[in-house]
């Protein structure tokens, strides 16, 4: 393990984290019974999911008059905040929903911090595993790799005597 935390490029058990699906029931009472009342119980009770699968984030949400599914991949998620909206109501900011707070995943009556905090949580350490800095981590430790091959290859070639071809000559500096 190198001094930065990474692993170095001969460690091969080096790879972007790997995550079981998950599933949260993020609807919000208050917003759905509101809706179901507002519009006379045409609406009916909007149900909303929140699904971690290895790859992506998805949030569906079903009721009588729509059935909307929204999918993320981690990377694009851009930040994950909890929030507190009101005395003891709080909910989580992500890239879902558009990342307005009208539209923040506070599920239940809305004050359900456990459950807010792990649902942020979880979400996070996705974020880091799968997102952005995971493949970064990961496209570093290839190009490590690559140059330790090189070199290898460099080294086997002068033994044998042999150059590489005008063509495929490259600066490696």
């Amino acid at each position: 393990m190198k001094e930065s935390g990474y692993p170095s490029a001969d460690e091969d058990d080096y790879t972007i984290q790997k995550f079981d699906s998950m599933s949260y029931e993020v609807t919000n009472y208050w917003d759905s019974g509101c809706l179901c009342l507002c519009s006379l119980g045409i609406a009916g009770w909007t149900r909303k999911m929140l699904v971690l699968e290895a790859d992506e984030a998805i949030l569906s949400t079903q009721n009588s008059c729509q059935n909307n599914i929204e999918r993320r991949p981690y990377a694009q998620l851009g930040s994950v905040d909890t929030v507190r909206t009101c005395c003891c109501c709080r909910g989580v900011n992500s890239g879902l929903n558009d990342g307005n707070e009208a539209g923040s995943l506070s599920p239940g009556w809305g004050c359900d911090a456990v459950l807010t905090s792990a649902i942020s949580s979880d979400l996070e350490r996705r974020m880091v595993g799968r997102g952005n800095v995971a493949q970064i981590k990961a496209q570093a430790d290839l190009a490590e790799k690559v140059e330790i091959i090189n070199a290898k290859l460099d080294i086997a070639l002068a033994h044998l005597g042999c150059a590489l071809p005008e063509t495929m000559v490259v600066d490696r500096d």
